[in-house]
Order: C-alpha cells, then structure tokens, then sequence
C-alpha cells in the first residue's frame, strides 16, 4: 500500500512538474486554443450555456463539454484567461496518467516504469501477439 502511495505520489509530483507549472508560462496555440478559449468566453458573456457561438455564428461541429469546462475553470476570474482555458486539459491528462499506472498495477506492475515497459512494443514481445497482429495485454 506505502509503494502504491508513493508511486502515486510521484506520478501527481510529476504532471505538476510538467504540465501544471507550464500552465501559465506557454502562450495559447493557434488555430485551436486561442478559438476554444473564446467559444468559451463567448458561452460566459452570453450566459448561453447549451449551444457554443462564435460571434454570431452557431458552432454544432463540436460538443460542449469542453467550452462548459473551460467556461467553469474560469468562473472565479472575470474572464477567460490562457491559464484557465488549459485547466481542463490538465486535469484530464492527470487523470490519464493516474487511470494508466492503475491499469499498470492490475496487469501486475509494481512501478510507473514497469507499467511503460509493459505498454511499448519490443522485439521479444513480437511473440505475444495474436494472429490478427493485435498485442496481447496484461
């Protein structure tokens, strides 16, 4: 259980290492960043929270779970800001990340690392792999 602990530990230590310290430094990333940010401040302003907009353009390409998670991030704040239009993808790689190493340890690994050795393709794994090419896992 400590090792698990630990190993947990280390993982969030390591996603705010990379991805949370980051989240204010980088600037917003055309085309996509900069537009969801503003479907999002425009879903804020409007108080329309069921159909994102972009002006006065209707946007029905695209769901709206991220605008509403983008729009919620930034509620505290009187608008959207780049660090809080990144918040929602932040979250989500960290619940990946912690999705993954549990995975790991129910296919038998102890460590992030043996989790990583078991998911990326080698040679001697060649063998594993069923007749349709597919690998075989856990």
């Amino acid at each position: 259980m400590t090792d698990r602990l630990l190993s947990r530990t280390g993982l969030v230590a390591a996603w705010v290492l990379l991805v949370a310290v980051q989240l204010p430094i980088r600037e917003v990333m055309p085309p996509d960043e900069p537009r969801y940010a503003e479907q999002a401040e425009s879903m804020k302003t409007s108080g329309d929270w069921i159909v994102p907009r972009d002006g006065d353009e209707v946007l029905v390409e695209k769901p709206p779970a991220l605008f509403w998670s983008v729009t919620l991030a930034s509620l505290p704040f009187d608008r959207v800001t780049e660090t809080t239009a990144r918040v929602p993808s932040a979250i989500a790689a960290l619940v990946v990340l912690l999705l993954t190493a549990r995975v790991g340890a129910g296919c038998g690994a102890r460590t992030p690392s043996d989790t990583a050795a078991r998911s990326s393709p080698s040679p001697a794994s060649n063998s594993s792999r069923s007749p349709s090419g597919a690998r075989a896992t856990c």
